[in-house]
């Protein structure tokens, strides 16, 4: 028998056996969870009963995918620049794409834990909100590196949190949501 919390919208806290579950806690608008794993819900309820606990660690797992990212961006925008000679906006672009790539990888699969989530509708929106978050980063570095005149180590640090911090993960909360669909469709065992 395995013991469930369960968080009402009101906050309060209770617990329940599993074969003693309300019927409402079998919606999937449930806010049920394990010892090891906050339930995904709907992201209004996630967020009204959502341990502060977990947001912190799901913005710790995301700060550390972000840290990486990071790194490869300067990386890869060092090794553009110094070593292959191109303008420092170009070598921006290069580097932001490498980037991108691996934080919506790392995202998907660690920060949001949403690899059950529909991944042509997660991409379709990571894109839609990095092609945003790419030209924030972009224009924040132009303007550090050209009119705050800070050399491009500095002005890539300086735009990439801008771009993240600003904007990008408040907004992936809702890109890596999982839908009832989603729930639905992971429940379902797989025809072999």
């Amino acid at each position: 028998m395995v013991s469930l919390r369960r968080s009402t919208l009101d906050g309060r806290r209770e617990r329940c056996h599993c074969h003693r579950r309300p019927a409402s806690a079998r919606r999937v608008e449930s806010t049920w969870t394990t010892r090891d794993h906050f339930a995904t819900v709907p992201l209004v309820a996630r967020h009204a009963t959502e341990p502060w606990i977990e947001r912190i660690k799901r913005f710790v797992r995301s700060s550390l995918v972000g840290a990486l990212a990071a790194i490869l961006d300067f990386v890869v925008l060092e090794l553009c620049v110094r070593a292959l000679g191109l303008a420092p906006w170009v070598g921006k672009v290069v580097a932001v794409t490498v980037g991108t790539t691996t934080q919506f990888v790392g995202s998907r699969y660690y920060a949001f834990r949403a690899e059950r989530g529909h991944l042509p509708r997660q991409m379709r929106w990571f894109l839609v909100v990095e092609l945003v978050g790419f030209w924030v980063n972009v224009g924040a570095f132009r303007v550090l590196e050209r009119y705050a005149h800070l050399p491009i180590e500095l002005a890539t640090i300086f735009s990439g949190s801008i771009s993240y911090f600003g904007f990008s993960y408040p907004i992936w909360h809702w890109v890596f949501r999982l839908t009832p669909e989603d729930l639905a469709r992971a429940s379902q065992p797989e025809a072999s």
